[in-house]
């Protein structure tokens, strides 16, 4: 009976381990394979595409619009990238010189990827 119950034990084990790295190898995928779109990328963040920094589309603008609300510390620089997979990064806005936040605040940044105006 004692004999039985070990080897049942063994395998209940063997079984939860399995399961847990199963977990553990799926979670870390989904982690870093983020959806395509664009990311707020730079100091805040190690320059990483991160799904925390994925902009959503502001569907109450008349024009093609994206956008993220965060905080950012002073003297944070940061772009937006499009990531067509979540690792690559493969055209960042803008060109030039990172923009850099002058104060400490709630920020909500506007991306706009055919560098339209608009109206709004």
């Amino acid at each position: 009976m004692t004999i039985g119950f070990y080897r049942n034990a063994k395998r209940g084990l063997a079984f939860l381990c399995a399961v847990l790295m199963l977990v553990c190898y799926f979670g870390s995928i989904a982690v870093a394979d983020n959806e395509p779109g664009y990311y707020l990328v730079g100091s805040m963040n190690g320059w990483a595409v991160n799904a925390d920094y994925k902009l959503t589309q502001n569907t109450g603008a008349t024009v093609t619009e994206y956008m993220i609300t965060l905080d950012l510390a002073e003297n944070a620089e940061f772009k937006v990238v499009w990531s067509k997979d979540g690792a690559d990064r493969t055209t960042w806005y803008p060109d030039g010189d990172n923009y850099k936040v002058t104060e400490t605040c709630n920020y909500t940044v506007y991306f706009r990827p055919d560098y339209n105006g608009g109206s709004d």
